[in-house]
């Protein structure tokens, strides 16, 4: 077993939870030992790291992206719940795919199966097989998590 999760071997779609004021933390849903090798991963990457943490620097602009992002994905989601359109739909994904942050368009739309899928699909390298139906993320095949 790794010290760490790996986007190329893991399903880590399932290691972390993404917030709406731009932090992301440890999904709680996890093991113990999942929970503890999800942090370690965190604190590597410093993914985690927002105003206030020990370790923020003002030169990493992720969390202030994260939270512009967040923001425009909220909105389009409510945009999109007053005017469903095919069209609206790939505006969306289009939008998405400029901007990054592709957790956070998934956590936003998480109760939206077809944008999901549509999320899915649009991102490259994204395992298709750490998915359920509904387009949840579960174990990778063959990864730890």
């Amino acid at each position: 077993m790794s010290d760490y999760y790996w986007s190329d071997r893991d399903n880590t779609a399932r290691a972390f939870e993404y917030l709406e004021n731009g932090n992301v933390c440890v999904n709680p849903s996890l093991n113990e030992s999942e929970q503890k090798q999800a942090q370690r991963t965190l604190e590597l990457i410093g993914l985690g790291r927002f105003p206030g943490h020990p370790k923020f620097s003002p030169r990493d602009n992720r969390w202030s992206q994260r939270l512009d992002t967040w923001g425009i994905a909220k909105r389009k989601l409510k945009q999109l719940q007053e005017n469903d359109t095919p069209d609206k739909r790939d505006d969306i994904v289009e939008l998405a795919q400029a901007k990054g942050f592709w957790s956070l368009w998934m956590t936003v739309f998480r109760e939206d199966t077809d944008m999901l899928k549509r999320f899915i699909n649009a991102f490259l390298g994204t395992c298709q097989t750490c998915f359920n139906d509904q387009f949840q993320p579960i174990p990778r095949p063959g990864g730890a998590l």
